[in-house]
């Protein structure tokens, strides 16, 4: 038997011929497809694994709320769905694609939600053994399937299912993109990246500051090309910059930003910064003039310490619809007027069952502040990972890049919205979630991996002893 040492195996790890030994997974072959990295464990696992999944479902089922909800855009998004499959203004118009394209296809309201229940169950579940494939250690892969599926069964997850709007679809294929893209890190292939590309285009045409993550992907994946000159890598790069132009340009062929540039400037800006309002009233000479979105545009771009340094400023918020707090509506959304929990068994949209909300409040914390000591928590025990760890680990740095990722999307979010500020940054709210449980679940497998290894020395000196005359 052979150590390891430098690669991609814990310390501790042993190889002999194709078979690998683990910290906790001694004798076993060496894992190939996702599927035997995710059951790369003992019967037991494999069998709680299973059983989780199945309970899983059926908790989903329970918190799905009854009936057909609308909103303020359902009628734009139905409008939207009746315009002919290939005429610019269905392709390129008014509203995001993917969202009209899907009503199209399934025509029938009931169908829809339904629809977004079982797509939401499939895309938190690939998610969820994603991330089960990332790890090592076989309770470990456990815990990293209830992270993941204890944050999808909130509140702010589940009660979009039933709503006539994106939000469902948009949190979802968020799910079902880093599934697949972190399926597809473990042993890259053309197929993969390809079913990745199919769905970070899907993502992205649903709300349009979804496109912004884009910016630290492709930053992210320029890097690794500079040190690993990889024509998958290559292409992943190419294809990012891609969709991101192509998301970018069907909004701005659309004018789909003009709308909320207009509410955040006559909403938002006069309160939040007035010599900036000034500064756009004199510049576009009217409220309503047609070059009134590229000159706020214009202003953002003068103005970077501004516009990069707003979304990370305790003050209020002075949008209609939204928190009167600005990190409360961007890291925290509060969406309870949008929950009909105050009225159950009285409203049509009524659940059977809902997570118990002192559990809740672990997976998704309500005040800024608190979710700011959640991440300083798994940062710290990232940390204890990293110093028990001999030689590098990239999966610290895919969560982290899952992390940054949201930035761009909230600097978005904040300039263009002057109303309901709390659901348009709902989804990069998700996403920094997502990030911290892959972290977490990364660092803990790492410690155990690392006690693991500690021990089986101990234990080969106990049994040579035990065994010498």
């Amino acid at each position: 038997m052979r150590s390891v040492g430098e690669s991609s195996y814990p310390a501790g790890a042993e190889i002999e011929g194709g078979a690998v030994s683990l910290p906790g997974t001694r004798g076993l072959p060496g894992p190939r497809s996702w599927f035997a990295r995710v059951v790369a464990a003992d019967r037991r696992v494999v069998v709680l694994l299973g059983l989780s999944a199945v309970l899983y479902v059926a908790l989903r089922v329970l918190a799905f709320q009854r009936g057909v909800a609308t909103g303020g855009d359902t009628q734009s998004y139905d409008d939207a769905s009746h315009l002919p499959l290939f005429s610019v203004a269905f392709l390129a118009g008014q509203r995001a694609l993917f969202t009209p394209l899907v009503w199209k296809i399934l025509r029938n309201h009931e169908a829809i939600v339904l629809f977004q229940l079982a797509f939401s169950i499939v895309s938190w579940s690939t998610l969820a053994f994603g991330i089960a494939a990332m790890v090592r250690s076989r309770w470990v892969k456990l815990l990293a399937l209830w992270l993941v599926f204890g944050l999808s069964l909130s509140t702010p997850i589940t009660e979009w299912d039933h709503y006539l709007l994106s939000d469902s679809l948009s949190i979802s294929l968020l799910a079902l993109l880093a599934g697949i893209a972190l399926l597809m890190l473990q042993r890259p292939t053309w197929i993969g990246l390809g079913t990745a590309i199919v769905v970070a285009l899907a993502w992205t045409m649903t709300r349009d500051t979804n496109a912004y993550a884009a910016v630290v992907i492709a930053i992210a994946l320029a890097l690794v090309l500079v040190f690993r000159r990889h024509a998958i890598v290559g292409a992943a790069l190419a294809a990012t910059v891609a969709v991101f132009g192509v998301s970018v340009a069907d909004a701005a062929h659309g004018h789909r930003a003009d709308p909320p540039i207009r509410d955040t400037i006559w909403l938002r800006l006069q309160a939040d910064n007035p010599s900036g309002f000034q500064w756009i009233y004199w510049n576009w000479n009217g409220l309503y003039g047609s070059k009134t979105p590229g000159v706020y545009r214009t202003y953002l771009l003068h103005h970077p310490l501004y516009t990069l340094g707003q979304p990370l400023e305790s003050a209020k918020t002075s949008a209609t619809f939204s928190s009167p707090d600005r990190l409360t509506a961007l890291y925290t959304p509060q969406l309870a007027g949008y929950d009909s929990e105050s009225v159950r068994g009285t409203h049509p949209h009524y659940y059977r069952w809902r997570i118990p909300r002192s559990v809740q409040n672990v997976f998704w914390p309500h005040r800024p502040g608190r979710l700011g000591l959640e991440l300083l928590v798994v940062l710290a025990i990232a940390l204890v990972a990293i110093a028990l760890r001999r030689g590098r680990d990239w999966r610290f740095a895919v969560a982290l890049v899952v992390i940054l990722a949201v930035y761009p999307q909230l600097v978005v979010v904040w300039h263009f919205s002057g109303q309901e500020v709390d659901r348009h940054a709902l989804t990069p709210a998700t996403e920094v979630r997502i990030g911290m449980a892959l972290m977490l679940a990364i660092a803990v497998d790492v410690i155990a991996c690392a006690l693991a290894a500690r021990e089986q020395p101990a234990n080969s000196q106990e049994t040579a002893r035990s065994a010498t005359p």
